[in-house]
C-alpha cells in the first residue's frame, strides 16, 4: 500500500467525492420520487397540529407526537402548497446528513477516519432500505437520536463527563419519544452500565452514580414533556393507550392478516434495487447485510476478549447496538416492513466495511488502499446507476393533483380522507389516511359515529383515490358513504 502523502491525498479527494456523489443522489431523489401513503399520512398529521388540533382527542393517532412538530414547523414557514412537501423531503435529508455524521464519529472510534468515511459512503448507498430513508417519517429523525445517544454514551463514559451521559440520556430518550421501536439501541449501554456499576470498587462507585443520575436525568426530560403533551390534550389515558397498546395490537393484527417473511425485501425487487432479477446492486446489497451480519457477531464475540477495555466496549456497543435491532427485526417486530430496517443500516455498512479493510490488510497491505479505493468506485458506479433509474419515478403528478384539490375545494372545508394525498384540508372525520377497519376489532375505546360527526362537522368531501380504498373501513361506514356520496374527480367523493 503506498505510504506517500500525496497518496493519502488523492485517496481521501476520490473518497469525498465519492460520497459527495452518493449525497447527491439521494438529495435529488428525495426532491423527485413519489410520495408513500405514509408520508401524506404524517404530513396531514402535521397539519393538524399546525391547525391547533390535538392527537388523540382531535384526531385519531398512533404514535407519540414529537416528530408532528417539526412537520407542523415546516408548514407553518411553506404554507398549503406542494412546496412544503418538497421542504419536508429536503428536511429528511438534512436529518440522514446528520446520521452521516454520527455514523462518521462513531466508526472513527473503531478504526481512523478514513475507516470511517468509507463507512458514511457504504451507507449513502447501501439500497435495502434506501428508499424508506428518503421518506417524510419519525425513523430517521428517531436513529439520528439513537446514533448521537450512542456517541455520546461512548465518550461520556470514556472522558467520565456527566454533561455527556446527560446527553446520550437525553439523545435515547427523544429518539424513543419519535420511535419506540429504537428501545434496542439503548439495550447495550444500559449492560455497560450496570456492567461498571457492579464492577466498580468503592472509590470509583461515585463517579458511576453521577453518570448514573446524569443519564437518567437525560431520559426523564423527553419523558416530562411527552407527559406534559399528553396532559394537553385532555384526555391522558387515550394518549398512552393509543401510543402502547392500541399501536402494538393493531400491527399485531394486521401482521396475522398480511404475513411477511423477515427476509422478504432480500429477494431481488426492482422497486427497491431499481433492476429486477440478480442485478449487481441487488448481489451488492446482499453482501453487504450478510457480510457485515456475520462479522457484527465475530466482533461482539471478540469484544469479550480484547485486552484493551476501551477498544473492547467500542466494539460491544456497536456490534451489541446493531445485533439487538436485527433480532428485533427477525422476532420482535410483528410487521416486517422496510423501514424496520432503518435502524440497522448504518451499522450493516460499518461492519461490512470494516471486514472489507481487515480482509485486504490481511491479504496484501500493499494493494489494501487500492482494494479500497476500488470497491468505493465501484459502489459510485452502481448508485449512479440505481438514481438513473429510479430519478424516472417521480411525484410530480401527485403534486399537480393536489395543487388542483387545494384550488378547488375552499381551505377551512373539513375532507374525511382516506390516503391523507389532500393534507392541508381539516378532518372530517376522526379518523384519517390509516386502514383502520382491518384492525377495527382492536380499537377498544368509545369514538365517534361517522355519520353524526360529519353531520356535525358538515362534512362534503371524502377522498379515497379510488374505489378500492373504501374496502378498508368498516363495512358499516363504508356503506354510509356509498349510499350519502357520489365520485368525482381526483379520486374525491362529494355529498349527494
Amino acid at each position: 500500500m503506498p505510504k506517500n502523502k500525496t497518496w493519502k491525498i488523492i485517496s481521501w479527494l476520490i473518497a469525498l467525492f465519492i460520497l459527495a456523489l452518493l449525497l447527491y443522489f439521494r438529495l435529488d431523489l428525495g426532491i423527485r420520487r413519489y410520495f408513500d401513503i405514509d408520508e401524506f399520512a404524517h404530513l396531514h398529521w402535521g397539519y393538524n397540529l399546525f391547525l391547533g388540533q390535538k392527537p388523540y382527542a382531535d384526531f385519531f393517532y398512533l404514535f407519540p407526537p414529537f416528530f408532528l412538530y417539526p412537520v407542523a414547523f415546516i408548514m407553518s414557514i411553506f404554507g398549503r402548497s406542494a412546496v412544503t412537501l418538497i421542504a419536508a423531503r429536503i428536511f429528511i435529508f438534512t436529518v440522514f446528513a446528520g446520521i452521516c455524521l454520527f455514523l462518521y464519529l462513531l466508526s472513527s472510534l473503531l478504526s481512523g477516519r478514513y475507516f470511517a468515511l468509507a463507512v458514511v459512503a457504504v451507507f449513502a448507498f447501501l439500497p435495502m432500505p434506501y428508499d424508506k430513508m428518503l421518506e417524510i417519517r419519525p425513523d430517521l429523525p428517531s436513529l439520528l437520536m439513537s446514533m448521537a445517544g450512542l456517541y455520546f454514551f461512548i465518550r461520556g463514559r470514556e472522558k467520565r463527563n456527566p454533561p455527556l451521559f446527560f446527553l446520550a440520556g437525553l439523545s435515547f430518550a427523544s429518539s424513543l419519544a419519535l420511535v419506540p421501536k429504537s428501545l434496542f439501541m439503548l439495550l447495550p449501554p444500559v449492560v455497560i452500565l450496570l456492567k461498571d456499576f457492579f464492577s466498580s470498587k468503592d472509590d470509583s462507585k461515585k463517579m458511576v452514580c453521577r453518570n448514573y443520575l446524569s443519564f437518567s436525568g437525560g431520559l426523564l426530560l423527553p419523558a416530562v414533556v411527552l407527559g406534559l403533551i399528553a396532559l394537553s390534550t385532555g384526555k391522558v389515558l387515550l394518549a398512552f393507550y393509543s401510543m402502547t397498546k392500541l399501536s402494538a395490537a393493531g400491527a399485531k393484527s394486521l401482521s396475522k392478516q398480511f404475513y411477511m417473511r423477515p427476509d422478504l425485501f432480500f429477494y431481488p425487487n426492482d422497486t427497491y434495487y431499481g433492476f429486477s432479477g440478480y442485478h449487481a446492486v441487488y448481489l451488492t446489497n446482499l453482501i453487504i447485510w450478510i457480510g457485515g451480519a456475520v462479522y457484527s457477531v465475530w466482533q461482539f464475540m471478540s469484544s469479550f476478549s480484547q485486552r484493551e477495555e476501551k477498544q473492547a466496549v467500542r466494539s460491544f456497543l456497536l456490534s451489541g447496538v446493531f445485533l439487538a435491532n436485527l433480532f428485533a427485526f427477525v422476532n420482535f417486530f410483528p410487521l416486517k416492513h422496510a423501514q424496520y430496517l432503518i435502524p440497522s443500516a448504518p451499522f450493516a455498512a460499518l461492519f461490512f466495511t470494516k471486514l472489507w479493510f481487515d480482509i485486504w490488510r490481511k491479504v496484501s497491505k500493499r494493494l489494501a488502499g487500492i482494494a479500497v479505493l476500488a470497491g468505493l468506485i465501484y459502489i459510485c458506479f452502481l448508485g449512479f446507476s440505481m438514481y438513473r433509474i429510479k430519478k424516472n419515478w417521480t411525484n410530480g403528478s401527485s403534486l399537480n393533483k393536489l395543487e388542483s384539490i387545494l384550488g378547488r375545494i375552499p381551505s377551512k372545508t373539513p375532507v374525511f380522507d382516506l390516503t391523507g394525498e389532500t393534507v392541508f384540508f381539516p378532518d372530517g372525520y376522526y379518523f384519517c389516511c390509516l386502514p383502520y377497519g382491518q384492525y377495527q376489532e382492536t380499537l377498544l375505546f368509545d369514538y365517534p359515529s361517522i355519520e353524526s360527526y360529519m353531520d356535525k362537522k358538515n362534512t362534503r368531501y371524502v377522498h379515497a383515490g379510488t374505489p378500492e380504498r373504501l374496502n378498508v373501513l368498516p363495512d358499516i361506514q363504508r356503506k354510509y358513504l356509498e349510499d350519502n356520496f357520489s365520485w368525482s374527480d381526483f379520486g374525491l367523493m362529494v355529498r349527494k
